[in-house]
């Protein structure tokens, strides 16, 4: 493995200061134009997204204009190594941004007239991680669909159309137009939205039938699969948002015995539409659930199901991630008696959780492809 990532590095040769060295002075001339005003930490997320994603890419197209990739394939290396030894290399790149960015706080606080002290100067560090924790979206699809179907450029433009246009699409369907609490007494708009998924599937699943005479049953099983997975993703996030009034659940039982006129008549309300909403979600996703087991049962291509798995896996990311949070505050506010100002650290040990999952993810995915790839053995 040592000697794949130093064979990567090799490659780069001067890049590996001239790129880094390139972001700083772009980014720096951008910065100087007057009416720009672009504080420390835009200047340094520029340099962070620019330094290592040129550099990740310089490196991908020197690797396919030599073909050195198939070339390793031929030597008795794994799939394994090999793909271990390209995520290390990936971080390795990226941490080249950091050197370019302090320089661009020293010269900045030298222009401006301010001394940056070195504590000042490392101080900045947690923050240039986070930032460059922006290339591992890019990183997480361009691999893994660049293994697969060696062409640089269309792996690129996937991995974009994925991220941006699916994904954030996807989450921004679940909380602008799925989202209901026993509150707002929209139940009954969840699973119109939810029927209307399934409407637009089954017209779908005619129209190839009825326009396409090959055999599609593939693509059909396929796209059924991709849209019980949304519903899927939508109904645990709608049930887990719904469980975080339990302790108003709790207390509205506690207390119903206590009130009188209205305000039993709103407690009893609420009891019964948590009740409800809780039961029947919980029914839908046990729903929901079985029948995508039963559908990777009965598969005898697992392949298309798990790319499908594997372009809607951010959104699942996130999502849990996000309840994990919701999580942990709430255990360390009732359980541990810690004030909000502690949350800042279970966010920081949400992202460090979710940069690990999404490493490992990208990683089996890129083995996975690379291992079904039928243009490199």
């Amino acid at each position: 493995m040592k000697n794949l990532i130093m064979a990567d590095l090799k490659v780069l040769g001067n890049r590996l200061w001239s790129v880094p060295l390139m972001a700083f002075v772009l980014v720096s001339v951008v910065s100087l134009i007057p009416y720009v005003d672009m504080p420390d930490h835009v200047r340094n997320f520029m340099i962070a997204l620019l330094s290592p994603c040129l550099l990740i890419f310089e490196l991908l197209r020197e690797e396919q204009k030599h073909s050195s990739d198939s070339m390793i394939m031929t030597m008795p290396v794994s799939k394994n190594i090999y793909v271990f030894s390209k995520y290390l290399t990936v971080v390795i790149l990226s941490l080249t941004a950091i050197p370019a960015a302090w320089m661009s706080n020293f010269v900045f606080s030298a222009i401006n007239g301010s001394t940056l002290s070195v504590a000042q100067s490392f101080f900045f560090l947690p923050g240039m991680l986070k930032i460059m924790m922006v290339i591992v979206p890019a990183v997480y699809f361009i691999l893994p669909i660049y293994y697969f179907t060696k062409k640089l450029k269309s792996s690129i433009i996937a991995g974009i159309i994925i991220i941006g246009l699916i994904n954030f699409q996807l989450l921004r369907m679940i909380y602008e137009y799925f989202y209901i609490t026993f509150f707002e007494y929209n139940l009954h708009e969840f699973f119109l939205s939810a029927l209307i998924v399934l409407v637009t599937a089954v017209v779908g699943h005619l129209i190839i039938k009825l326009y396409f005479r090959s055999d599609q049953s593939e693509w059909i099983r396929t796209g059924w699969f991709a849209v019980i997975l949304i519903l899927s993703v939508i109904t645990f996030e709608i049930l887990m948002r719904n469980l975080q009034f339990t302790y108003l659940y709790l207390h509205v039982i506690k207390n119903v015995d206590n009130v009188t006129g209205e305000q039993k008549e709103r407690f009893i309300k609420i009891i019964r539409d948590y009740r409800l909403y809780i039961s029947l979600l919980s029914v839908s996703m046990i729903i929901l659930g079985s029948i995508l087991y039963v559908m990777r049962k009965k598969s005898t291509q697992l392949f298309n199901q798990n790319s499908i798995l594997y372009i809607f896996s951010p959104t699942i990311i996130i999502i849990v991630i996000q309840q994990l949070k919701h999580s942990a505050d709430t255990l360390c506010e009732k359980t541990f008696l810690l004030k909000s100002e502690y949350y800042p650290y279970t966010e920081n040990a949400m992202l460090l959780l979710t940069i690990i999952v999404s490493v490992i993810i990208s990683i089996r995915a890129s083995i996975y492809l690379l291992k079904n790839n039928r243009t490199l053995k």
